[in-house]
């Protein structure tokens, strides 16, 4: 499996080489999967088999080979009605250990304000730490409490507050087609320091083709290293 670096060589999107997101390869990865029943949600209609939870496997499976220092990769799973168990896995490099994360189906609600709060709180992502950490976060709507009510605010404060900003990059993994979600996140987009949003291959595709041209090359590398490294690098974060 090539690493990082080669694949942003082989990337065919013509602003990959001037990309500084090689450098990402001295980060520490940390992984955050919402557990909601939505998250298996078909990406097209017309394919009904292929979700948008598999291309966060498939983004994931690239992601644990050679590209990091480091990889932690939390889920929160469901139990009940307001409880909730955190799955922990560290240094994950094998596929196996990806399809035993995903073993159980999503369902329930996450509290995605507490689960980050955890997750900054980490020595790795506090002042002090002399490495960039990059934080995946792959949901599927607005955050929720236990309750089910939504706390976007909350969130908001969490990645302003709580983040240290400069060595805390976030890319949110867009697993929805709820446009709410996704104007909000895009905003943060534009927003917030060292956060990113990455959507399925296809919108990511349109994205680029319409900033860059209807002929400007898009592969499915080029979407995963977007998805990868967007969040480090200013040029993919601005498809």
């Amino acid at each position: 499996m090539a690493n990082l670096t080669e694949m942003l060589t082989n990337s065919q999107v013509g602003y990959s080489h001037e990309s500084d997101a090689a450098s990402s390869v001295d980060a520490l990865s940390i992984t955050y999967c919402d557990d909601t029943a939505t998250t298996k949600s078909p990406v097209q209609p017309e394919s009904a088999q292929t979700s948008k939870l598999l291309w966060i496997r498939f983004i994931l499976l690239f992601a644990y080979f050679d590209c990091f220092l480091g990889m932690i990769f939390y889920r929160f799973l469901s139990v009940g009605n307001h409880s909730h168990i955190k799955l922990s896995f560290s240094n994950v490099k094998d596929p196996q250990t990806v399809n035993q994360i995903f073993s159980n189906p999503p369902r329930g609600y996450t509290p995605l304000v507490s689960a980050l709060q955890s997750i900054f709180q980490l020595p790795a992502t506090r002042r002090g730490y002399d490495k960039k950490v990059l934080v995946f976060i792959a949901t599927d709507g607005a955050p929720t409490d236990d309750y089910g009510n939504i706390n976007v605010q909350d969130l908001e404060h969490v990645m302003n507050v709580v983040r240290q900003i400069e060595t805390t990059h976030v890319m949110f993994l867009i697993c929805t087609d709820d446009s709410t979600c996704v104007d909000y996140l895009n905003e943060w987009k534009n927003t917030m320091a060292n956060v990113d949003v990455t959507d399925d291959y296809r919108t990511e595709r349109d994205k680029a083709q319409r900033k860059y041209g209807l002929n400007a090359p898009f592969s499915i590398g080029d979407y995963i290293v977007k998805a990868l490294v967007g969040a480090i690098d200013p040029n993919l974060k601005a498809i």
